[in-house]
């Protein structure tokens, strides 16, 4: 795995029609790692994650990623080094399992997405990662809400990417999920990958984020 690396500089966001303002001067978020962002509602987590991601713009500083700054990096390119997974996604319950895995796979795949033996080794090594292999031809809409995040998160890391952005990949779970999940990122940062979730449970960050 090729070492990952996003970096902040003087960063500043805002929204026109508020007077609420992010600043975040230094972030290094590098292989290894698992940063845990933590504050109150409204505080910017998620705006702060989005432009770690690229998909937002700031007004002024900037986000690099590899020593480029990432709104000057190609999204496909940037979906090779870096998986982003917000709070809310999509409706895909109809959707299988091993589908939505393989929709990770978008960044590195050919003419008309046919998948090769490298994208179906990064599935399943994704699928067994995360603990979902076992129901992997079942729908969405057949899994709990623990096991469907599992599913998603497998989704970005099938990816392979060296650094994961995950948006409270443990809200609305229950205990026993929600340290299932964080047990695994864990292991994932001890893997070489640099990990920040966004979450609002200070116990589960200071357990496992480092």
């Amino acid at each position: 795995m090729t070492p990952s690396r996003l970096s902040v500089d003087q960063l500043r966001f805002y929204y026109k029609e508020d007077a609420w303002r992010l600043q975040v001067d230094t972030l290094p978020l590098e292989s290894g790692q698992f940063l845990g962002i933590v504050g109150p509602n409204g505080s910017g987590k998620s705006t702060l994650l989005r432009l770690l991601a690229g998909v937002l713009t700031p007004v002024s500083g900037a986000v690099e990623l590899n020593d480029t700054v990432i709104t000057d990096i190609p999204r496909r390119c940037v979906a090779r080094d870096l998986g982003y997974l917000p709070q809310d996604t999509p409706a895909l319950y109809d959707v299988h399992v091993h589908e939505v895995v393989a929709m990770g796979r978008y960044a590195h795949s050919r003419a008309l997405g046919v998948l090769g033996p490298s994208d179906r080794a990064a599935i399943q090594q994704a699928t067994d990662t995360l603990g979902v292999t076992d129901f992997a031809m079942r729908p969405l809409s057949h899994l709990s809400g623990g096991e469907r995040r599992r599913v998603m998160i497998a989704s970005v890391l099938a990816q392979q990417p060296g650094i994961l952005l995950l948006d409270e990949p443990t809200s609305g779970l229950d205990l026993h999920h929600a340290t299932s999940i964080m047990r695994r990122l864990a292991g994932l940062a001890g893997d070489g990958l640099a990990v920040a979730v966004v979450t609002h449970d200070l116990n589960l960050a200071s357990l496992f984020c480092s």
